[in-house]
């Protein structure tokens, strides 16, 4: 009995692949190193970015927390400097 076509390319492909392998050009090393050293770069470049935005992130965080601190300061200010204002103008009875 015959085995059906595909189950020839799955047990074939294992021996060209072997076989290709052994006989490599230099240009197909060569363009795998070349390949992963460009995959590290693609690597170290994603760490990077991902630090920066970890760094910008809580920067922003800080600010967002100083902005709102500040806006609750000058809104304490502004109620003070209302009922001072009320008290000096209010008439006297």
């Amino acid at each position: 009995m015959i085995p059906p076509a595909d189950s020839l390319l799955k047990y074939d492909t294992p021996v060209l692949v072997s076989r290709n392998t052994e006989k490599r050009s230099p240009k197909i090393a060569e363009l795998e190193t070349e390949k992963r050293d460009l995959e590290r770069q693609v690597n170290e470049q994603k760490a990077k970015c991902e630090a920066t935005e970890k760094r910008e992130s809580e920067r922003r965080q800080v600010e967002e927390k100083k902005h709102n601190e500040e806006i609750q300061f000058l809104k304490r200010t502004n109620q003070q400097l209302k009922a001072q204002l009320e008290g000096i103008i209010a008439p006297k009875k």
